[in-house]
């Protein structure tokens, strides 16, 4: 059995258990440690005090809601596609259908390594594991219950794959939802049993998320490349389970039913395969791993329900740094001035993190792809008119990817915000350090901006125009965009009081102000352009490139008064008022 590690050993606190006591009846201590656990969840949810079918009231409320969003998705896909150019060619549905389909087994494989399917609460880790008996037979209804989120997931990720699948051939094509459903669970559950293997083996994980990592760039490539370089996808759909998946939804689509069930029946086959691999490691997991999910999975829960997006980064950094050693990059100190060591700061923290450069490169590439989207939607000759509160949301969802990126960029903020000793340690006055976080990511932004949207184009076969009008976006609108992902890291604690103010349901619209008033600010700089480019491409844009480089300053300026007050009541250095 398990035995407390006193050694001083890291993060877990559990030795690897030792030999089973001869004499011990394995399986009737196995039984009593089960029903054990089944009483104290028990009781444990007859001290909550909540209703008795209140998660069975949740549960039926989320479902339909599913099936709401899910009929609505897939009812408006095919008029999406054909506003976009839909029916493609029978190579292009099939580069996107099989690219959309490994992005999907991607994050599912990045998912699974980083949580892993077999997930116990801290009490357990704490009483459960060091009993006696057998713990492949403990951990089952554990790894069961993953399975079964796992599932969940991967029947969500069935509607995407579906929608893209119908949008491609601009008609509905009910045989792609029936194939998808069974196709995205199986890849799923491929992904838990990977999970599993990477518990039992912690040394390998590493390797499963480089192939997470590598699936998803070639998903990516695909899916952007799908009308210049269509031979990718014929590539990747033949190239295992994380192809298979697509391909299968792909000649579903088309009516090609044989092999659509025969690619299903090779993703089934090879889960099934991986499941029972799984099964059998169950009585290998070492504690310390065990412990060292269950803290992670405890930490990205309670982010998630209170909304700290950045605290569910960290929670993955973490488990990708495990195993690693310390950063080796190493950049020359700057002579001269001491406030470039300000910026030394910024440029080191972000070549450190070269998975940030990654984001903000994939979301100026999803920035390009979705203005060329909108923008063939928006020339269209039947597209339905568009009021005041539509083109506001299309607009935000336009700028949504700079600001995403410019958040990316900005790691040598979020590094300071998160550990607050790093600025007190410096001789400088925090409001000065935080000032000092706009010039590096500003940098960055105008840079990859016009040569991401150039290379983007060049790959994809897009008209010149998409690149020109995202170059011109991110090169003047980069200030705002940056000012406004700084005063989302300096914000501070969430604002849960502004919920507070009214009883009443529409109470959580301060807050929901407040949480996206950085984005907002975004939108109103970079929207009017972007959206003029969709409505009337080839109208002059003299009077809006002068509005966007006007508002650009402005929001410049607020976006560092605000900053600097924020960095100040952060430090405690003024009242927070």
């Amino acid at each position: 059995m398990a035995v407390k590690n006193t050694t001083g050993a890291r993060t877990a606190g559990y030795a690897a258990p030792g030999a089973p006591d001869p004499l011990l009846d394995l399986t009737g201590a196995t039984t009593e440690a089960l029903r054990g656990a089944h009483d104290a969840r028990r009781e444990r949810a007859g001290r909550s005090g909540r209703p008795r079918f209140a998660g069975g009231w949740q549960l039926l409320l989320a479902l339909t809601a599913f099936v709401l969003v899910v009929a609505g998705v897939l009812h408006t896909a095919p008029g999406a596609g054909r506003a976009v150019g839909a029916p493609a060619s029978s190579a292009t549905a099939l580069a996107l259908t099989t690219g959309t389909g490994a992005l999907l087994t991607a994050a599912a494989l990045w998912l699974a390594t980083w949580l892993g399917p077999v997930l116990l609460s801290s009490h357990e880790v704490t009483w459960l594991l060091p009993l006696p008996g057998d713990r492949g037979r403990m951990l089952r209804p554990r790894l069961l219950a993953g399975l079964g989120v796992a599932a969940a997931v991967g029947a969500v990720g069935a509607v995407p794959l579906a929608a893209v699948a119908q949008a491609a051939l601009g008609a509905a094509a009910p045989a792609a939802v029936l194939v998808a459903v069974p196709a995205t669970v199986a890849a799923a559950l491929l992904a838990a049993a990977l999970g599993v293997l990477t518990q039992a083996r912690p040394a390998r994980s590493r390797a499963l998320r480089t192939a997470a990592a590598v699936v998803g760039a070639l998903g990516a490539a695909t899916v952007a490349t799908c009308a210049s370089f269509p031979l990718l996808g014929s590539v990747l759909a033949w190239s295992g389970p994380w192809g298979w998946t697509g391909r299968a939804v792909a000649d579903a689509a088309r009516g090609d039913l044989l092999p659509a069930a025969a690619f299903t029946t090779a993703v089934v086959g090879c889960a099934a395969a991986l499941l029972a691999r799984a099964f059998g490691l169950l009585g290998e997991l070492p504690a310390a791993e065990l412990a060292a999910r269950a803290q992670h999975g405890s930490r990205a829960g309670q982010g998630a329900a209170l909304l700290d997006v950045r605290g569910i980064a960290l929670v993955a950094q973490s488990v990708a740094r495990a195993g690693r050693g310390r950063a080796r990059l190493r950049l020359p100190l700057p002579a001269g001035n001491p406030r470039l060591v300000l910026l030394w700061r910024d440029a080191l923290a972000l070549l450190r993190r070269p998975a940030r450069i990654a984001a903000a490169v994939v979301c100026q590439v999803a920035g390009v792809l979705l203005l060329h989207l909108v923008q063939q939607w928006g020339q269209a000759p039947d597209h339905p008119s568009v009021g005041g509160p539509q083109a506001a949301l299309f607009g935000w969802i336009l700028v949504l990817p700079l600001y995403l990126a410019a958040c990316a960029l900005t790691e040598g903020a979020r590094q300071d915000t998160d550990n607050l000793t790093r600025t007190r340690l410096l001789p400088f006055a925090p409001h000065t350090v935080a000032t000092s976080h706009f010039v590096v990511p500003t940098a960055a932004l105008c840079l990859l901006g016009p040569a991401v949207s150039w290379v983007t184009c060049l790959l994809t076969g897009l008209p010149a125009v998409a690149w020109h009008q995202w170059a011109l976006v991110t090169t003047i609108g980069a200030p705002a965009a940056v000012g406004a992902a700084l005063m989302t890291a300096y914000r501070g604690a969430m604002r849960y009081d502004l919920m507070f103010l009214s009883p009443d349901w529409y109470a959580v619209l301060p807050f929901l102000i407040w949480y996206a008033a950085p984005t907002l600010m975004c939108t109103a700089v970079a929207a009017p352009l972007l959206w003029q480019s969709v409505v009337s491409p080839h109208a002059a844009q003299a009077g809006a490139v002068v509005q966007l480089a006007i508002a650009s300053a402005l929001a410049l300026a607020l976006s560092v008064r605000r900053v600097r007050a924020q960095a100040r009541a952060m430090s405690g250095t003024t009242p927070t008022g």
